[in-house]
C-alpha cells in the first residue's frame, strides 16, 4: 500500500512537467541543463467508442465477433453500486445488447459455456445469463465468493479461493482455508435453497490461498501458499491435479524467501511456466523442473531486475517470448537502493531459457497490471497514460499516442485488425476500438 501511495505522489509530481516533457539534471560542467524527452508520435485511427461510465474490473471476454463487458458506475460513492452486462457486435458496433441491472459489483471474470454467460459478484451471487440476448437464467447465492477466473470441465465449475471468504450459516463472512472450489452448473440452475453449497478439492494442500490457477484437458494446475510452514520463508506448492480421479499428478514445493507465491502460470506446448519473483520452467506432464532463474539482491545491483507482481493478471506469449508489465516506476531505485537503470516496467524474456531480451521504463506512465497485445509483430501497451507501440523482436519504440489514457489496469483485446481497450476520460471510462496497422 505504501509503495502505491509513493507511486501516485511521484506521478503527480511528474505530471507538473508533462506538457513540456522536460526535466532538469545537474552535472559538473553545466549546472542546469534542459533535457527534452522526445518520443515518436503515433497516429492512431479511432473507429468507435462506448461509454461504460465507470471502470469495470478485468472481466471482459471476446468470443467470435462479440465482446462482453460491464457497464456501471464504480467510482467512489456512497450510493448503491449497480452494473449491467453489455454485448457488442464488433462487425456492427451500433448493435449493443444490455442485460437487466444488477446490484453490487462483479468479482469474477466472465465464463462462456455453450449458450450461457456466467459471472460472480461481491455479494456472493453467481449470475447466469443467456449469452445471445443476455436474459437472466439464474441468480444464485453460493457459499464461497466467486472470484478470479472460473473454469468449466464436464459440467462442473472450478475457481480459486484467493479471497478465502465464505458465508457461514448465520450469513457472516469467515475465512475458509481450503483450496479449489467446485460447483455443478446445472445444480446451481436447479437450486431452490437460499445458498448453494459448494465442494472443496485438494485438502492435501490446505494452504492459505490459491494465487494462480489454470485448467487444461482435465488437469488443474495451481499455486497455493502456506505461511505457517518453513517459518518466515513460507512454502509454495505448485500442483497438477487430475479432476477425473481427484488425485494429484505431481507437486513441486518451492521454498523461497519473499517468493510468497507471487506469479502467474503459463502453458506453452509441453512446458508449463511459473513467472513471478523467479522464473521456472517444468515439463507439463511429469512436473520435472527444466530450469529456473532466481535473482538475488546482489544480482539486482548488476543486471535488469525481472519480476512480475502479485496482482499480475496475465502474460502475453508470442513467437517464443513472454511480454509482461509490473508496477516498477522511475522512482523504484530510490526506494530500494538498487540502480534505477536496472528497473523496467515493460519486459520481454525468452521462453526457451528465461533470459532477458529487452525492456523499457517509460517516464510518465506506470504499466501497473497491463496486459500487452500483439498485432503484425508490434506490441501494444495501454498504460495508465498513453498508448505505446514497440517492435516485438527488438523493443524499438515505434510511437506513443497521448490521446489514449488508460486506466492502469487494462487489457487490449484483438479482433481482426481492431484493438479494444479502456480509456480514461477523467469523468468516465470509454471502451474504444482502434485500428491496428
Amino acid at each position: 500500500m505504501m509503495k502505491r501511495i509513493i507511486i501516485i505522489l511521484f506521478i503527480i509530481a511528474l505530471s507538473i512537467f508533462e506538457t513540456s516533457c522536460q526535466f532538469w539534471v545537474t552535472n559538473k560542467k553545466e549546472k542546469h541543463k534542459t533535457v527534452v524527452l522526445e518520443e515518436p508520435e503515433l497516429d492512431v485511427e479511432p473507429l468507435w467508442n462506448v461509454n461504460l461510465i465507470g471502470r469495470p474490473k478485468e472481466v471482459s471476454i471476446l468470443e467470435d465477433n462479440f465482446f462482453y463487458t460491464i457497464k456501471g458506475d464504480f467510482r467512489y460513492t456512497t450510493d448503491i453500486r449497480k452494473f449491467q452486462i453489455i454485448k457488442i457486435n464488433l462487425d456492427n458496433p451500433s448493435e449493443i445488447i444490455e442485460s437487466q441491472e444488477f446490484i453490487g459489483r462483479e468479482s469474477s471474470k466472465f465464463l462462456i459455456i455453450k449458450d450461457k454467460l456466467i459471472i460472480g459478484t461481491e455479494d456472493f451471487d453467481m449470475i447466469i445469463l443467456d449469452k445471445n440476448d443476455l436474459s437472466l437464467i439464474k441468480k444464485q447465492k453460493v457459499r464461497h465468493l466467486v472470484e478470479g477466473p472460473v473454469y468449466e470441465y464436464k459440467g462442473n465449475l472450478y475457481w480459486e479461493n484467493g479471497a478465502i471468504r465464505i458465508k457461514n450459516e448465520n450469513g457472516e463472512k469467515v475465512l475458509q482455508k481450503k483450496n479449489v472450489v467446485k460447483a455443478n452448473l446445472q445444480d446451481i440452475i436447479d437450486c431452490t435453497a437460499e445458498i448453494y453449497e459448494v465442494e472443496y478439492l485438494c485438502d492435501e494442500f490446505n494452504g492459505e490461498a490459491i494465487v494462480s490457477m489454470v485448467l487444461e484437458n482435465g488437469i488443474l494446475y495451481f499455486l497455493t501458499y502456506n505461511p505457517d510452514q518453513h517459518k518466515n520463508e513460507g512454502v509454495t506448492y505448485f500442483v497438477a491435479w487430475n479432476l477425473e480421479t481427484n488425485t494429484k499428478v505431481w507437486v513441486n514445493e518451492i521454498t523461497i524467501e519473499h517468493f510468497l507465491a507471487q506469479g502467474t502460470i503459463q502453458i506453452v506446448g509441453d512446458k508449463i511456466y511459473l513467472l513471478g519473483n523467479g522464473r521456472y520452467c517444468y515439463d507439463k506432464k511429469t512436473g520435472q523442473e527444466l530450469w529456473h532463474i532466481l535473482q538475488t539482491e546482489e544480482d539486482y545491483k548488476n543486471e535488469i531486475i525481472i519480476r512480475t507482481e502479485t496482482h499480475i493478471k496475465d502474460i502475453l506469449y508470442y513467437d517464443g517470448k513472454f511480454y509482461f508489465t509490473n508496477e516498477e516506476f522511475p522512482g523504484s531505485g530510490s526506494l530500494t537502493g538498487f540502480p534505477q537503470e536496472n528497473y523496467k516496467n515493460l519486459i520481454c524474456i525468452n521462453a526457451e531459457d528465461g533470459s532477458y531480451v529487452w525492456g523499457d521504463m517509460y517516464m510518465f506512465s506506470i504499466s501497473n497490471d497491463v496486459v500487452p497485445c500483439v498485432y503484425n509483430d508490434k506490441i501494444y501497451v495501454p498504460g495508465d497514460k498513453y498508448l505505446r507501440v514497440y517492435e516485438s523482436q527488438t523493443g524499438k519504440l515505434i510511437g506513443v499516442n497521448k490521446d489514449y489514457r488508460g486506466t492502469g489496469m487494462d487489457c487490449i483485446y484483438q479482433y481482426k485488425n481492431i484493438l479494444l481497450t479502456f480509456i480514461n476520460k477523467r469523468d468516465h471510462i470509454d471502451l474504444v476500438a482502434i485500428k491496428a496497422e
